[in-house]
């Protein structure tokens, strides 16, 4: 009977010292406890490469049938190269019809200005003559039928003058509405000809020969061959927290490199990058930035990418 009571005196007094030990040693564990405020160093974004000026539509100026197709996709193009040619019909012989018509006034308009300087001479010698008869008909040196004979030849002389003046004053008005009507028909011609505008890649052609197109109509893409951007989104939550000129860190594929933010869209939108489904769209809002690798090498167009934003 004493084991027991001296066995249950212990326990108790190990109880005590244990609940002794905690009330006294727990004020000063809370005390010691660190207390790090919590803080944002990165904002993970996605977004996709494009090229920095764009797409470039090819399209169609007028209403035809694709006769060649000059290039394939994934070649690189100059301004100015053609790339489809329509099939012609009377555009080129129009060209040539005004060229001829043109050519033909001309020729007449030297035959007219080599005519008209030889009537300017011929009314100077018959103003001359006039002139004399007038001088010796004061002097009653000459008759009056004379004198009134040289003036009219010399008035009829003038008229003539003037007729030729005016008829090459209408061939220079008939020479420029022909060349107007030659520039008309060369623009119908090059309208046959879809050149680049820029140079670039010509990617997506979407016509072959034979098919029948609209004014309008997309052709093709080209793509600028100057730097890639990458396109972003930063969920609502961060958006505060990105600046202009903040460094990013980028992944795409085996792809890595650095960058900064160089544009921040100045509404949120909805999602258009991150989003798999229509309902998730419409989970969050997101702001659209934009940033400017310091090397684009090994970055493919549409390809997506994760950038990492380094806020502190």
């Amino acid at each position: 009977m004493k084991k027991i009571i001296v066995k249950w005196s212990t326990i108790w007094s190990y109880l005590f010292l244990i609940v002794l030990s905690s009330c006294s040693s727990s004020p000063d564990q809370k005390e010691q406890q660190p207390t790090e405020p919590w803080s944002l160093r990165t904002v993970v974004a996605v977004g996709k490469v494009v090229p920095e000026g764009g797409w470039q539509v090819v399209a169609s100026p007028v209403q035809g049938r694709i006769d060649e197709v000059l290039a394939r996709e994934g070649d690189t193009l100059r301004a100015g190269q053609v790339i489809f040619r329509l099939a012609q019909h009377h555009e080129d012989l129009d060209v040539r019809q005004h060229r001829f018509a043109l050519e033909n006034m001309q020729q007449l308009q030297g035959v007219n200005r080599t005519e008209l300087r030889q009537a300017e001479i011929q009314l100077q010698t018959l103003k001359s003559q006039w002139e004399t008869s007038m001088a010796l008909y004061r002097k009653h040196a000459e008759t009056k039928e004379q004198l009134d004979a040289d003036r009219t030849a010399f008035l009829q002389q003038e008229e003539r003058v003037r007729g030729l003046q005016r008829q090459l004053d209408a061939d220079k008005a008939k020479q420029k509405e022909q060349t107007i009507s030659i520039e008309k028909a060369e623009r119908d011609l090059a309208d046959l000809q879809i050149r680049a505008r820029k140079d670039g890649l010509l990617t997506d052609v979407r016509v072959d020969p034979g098919q029948s197109v609209n004014p309008g109509d997309e052709l093709a893409q080209m793509v600028g061959q100057r730097a890639l951007l990458i396109e972003a989104e930063v969920d609502e939550l961060f958006a505060d927290s990105v600046r202009l000129g903040q460094r990013v860190t980028f992944q795409s594929g085996r792809v890595t490199g650095q960058g900064v933010v160089s544009f921040l869209g100045p509404v949120l939108q909805n999602k258009s990058i991150l989003y798999e489904t229509a309902n998730e769209a419409e989970d969050r809002r997101v702001r659209p930035i934009r940033i400017t690798p310091e090397d684009h090498q090994g970055l493919l167009i549409n390809t997506k990418v994760e950038c990492r934003i380094q806020i502190n």
